[in-house]
């Protein structure tokens, strides 16, 4: 057996164990239990695989530099060189704040994803702030740093969900209500375990049958759908963590402001 062929055993073993976990985690009569369980293993899970220059915590909310604040969010994936605020995390087991623009990703995470489920996501995503724009005063021009105007990668994880085509149709919905969300306040990857994933397209993409896939419309992946959604996270918040590395924080206008 080659290296691929184990390497994908590995890959797929930890999804298996995630997925285990993840159902264990129904013991818990209290559904706040259910959700810290498996918050918990998700964020222990990417501890063990994204770049040490990368934290993974529970999350809180985000900030911009206006002071301007997200709703809830589930997980916060932040770039090591970016200020924390862990004076409630002192164990490591309590929840973070961060500023948007050390942010790396953020997760939604979710016990099942149906119509209310989804649209609370959709909504707490939506709240992220902006961040700080990039130009020759905070970062390195001689790198392509376009990919940063997605902002954090986005996603959402459930445990299980609804039909993949009603629950798009929900989605859908929300953003006709909301046509005012950009695309980069929109999620990347809406993941079911074991089911489905749906992937935003940021660009313009021709689908296998010749037709275009328009930026803001999301692509269904059924085959091998968790391998595919574990490895392209990891391959992005990888991708993120280096581009971080030719942006020069400065949060003197927060600070200046107390």
């Amino acid at each position: 057996m080659n290296f691929i062929d184990r390497f994908r055993q590995y890959i797929e073993s930890m999804i298996r164990t995630l997925i285990e976990e993840e159902g264990a985690s129904s013991v818990f009569a209290n559904t706040t239990d259910i959700g810290q369980s498996k918050e918990a293993k998700i964020r222990d899970l990417l501890r063990l695989h994204i770049p040490k220059s990368a934290n993974v915590d529970l999350g809180g909310f985000l900030f911009d530099l206006d002071g301007n604040e997200s709703k809830q969010l589930d997980l916060l994936i932040t770039d090591s060189s970016s200020l924390r605020y862990d004076f409630h995390n002192r164990d490591g087991g309590g929840k973070v704040f961060a500023c948007v623009d050390g942010c790396v990703g953020v997760i939604s995470s979710k016990t099942t994803l149906n119509k209310n489920e989804i649209s609370e996501a959709l909504e707490n995503i939506a709240s992220i702030p902006s961040n700080t724009a990039l130009d020759a005063r905070n970062s390195d021009q001689r790198i392509d740093l376009s990919a940063m105007n997605d902002g954090p990668v986005k996603a959402i994880i459930s445990q299980s969900g609804i039909d993949p085509q009603l629950l798009i149709k929900y989605v859908g919905e929300f953003y006709q209500k909301h046509p005012e969300i950009p695309i980069s306040r929109r999620p990347n990857y809406i993941h079911v375990l074991g089911r489905y994933c749906w992937v935003g397209i940021r660009k313009e993409l021709k689908n296998d049958d010749g037709t275009m896939a328009q930026p803001g419309q999301y692509c269904l992946r059924m085959k091998d759908p968790d391998l595919y959604f574990f490895c392209e996270l990891l391959l992005y918040i990888e991708k993120l963590t280096r581009m971080h590395r030719a942006i020069w924080y400065d949060y003197t206008k927060i600070f200046s402001q107390l």
